[in-house]
């Protein structure tokens, strides 16, 4: 999962090296991007259009749309959403936090994970709202109250683990 060799460079002007930050690796990327960090970078495209097989801001399918929001973020996903359940650790409902994966059955999955989204919002009743790709809307938010996503939760996958305050008293 950890790729120790990949690296992407963020800079605030492209071609001035006196702005460039330092360089992420996807390691350190794990440990210290927030889950506030990847809804706020999800919330970017909330209206793109839904494109089977898409992974670009011309259109998203599910998956193509939290590898992508990921990779911004220097942490890359395997692609599809049956794949990236089986990426990082196993959530309880009870426990999710912002920016975990969460899963659920797709109209054709067979009972199996065929639907992907990012959980934005953990509320007080046992719900969540998560920004996913979806077939009718395209980039959107949505809570897992509503029946569809109800009946159809599989379970929640956390890909980063929120070290960021530990991290920033060591540098």
């Amino acid at each position: 999962m950890i790729a120790l060799a990949t690296a992407v460079n963020v800079a605030a002007k492209p071609n001035d090296p006196d702005h460039a930050e330092p360089q992420m690796s996807e390691a350190e990327a794990l440990f210290t991007v927030t889950g506030q960090q990847i809804i706020d970078n999800a919330r970017q495209y909330i209206g793109t259009p839904y494109s089977y097989g898409g992974r670009s801001t011309r259109g998203f399918d599910c998956s193509g749309f939290t590898s992508y929001v990921y990779k911004n973020l220097n942490i890359r996903l395997n692609s599809s959403s049956r794949t990236q359940f089986q990426e990082g650790v196993s959530v309880d409902r009870d426990n999710m936090k912002v920016g975990d994966l969460v899963f659920f059955a797709g109209r054709n999955a067979r009972g199996g994970v065929g639907h992907v989204g990012i959980v934005s919002e953990v509320n007080e009743d046992g719900t969540f709202n998560f920004i996913h790709a979806s077939c009718s809307e395209g980039v959107t938010e949505s809570n897992s109250a509503e029946p569809y996503y109800q009946r159809r939760f599989k379970g929640a996958r956390r890909i980063v683990a929120d070290y960021s305050d530990i991290y920033a008293m060591n540098k």
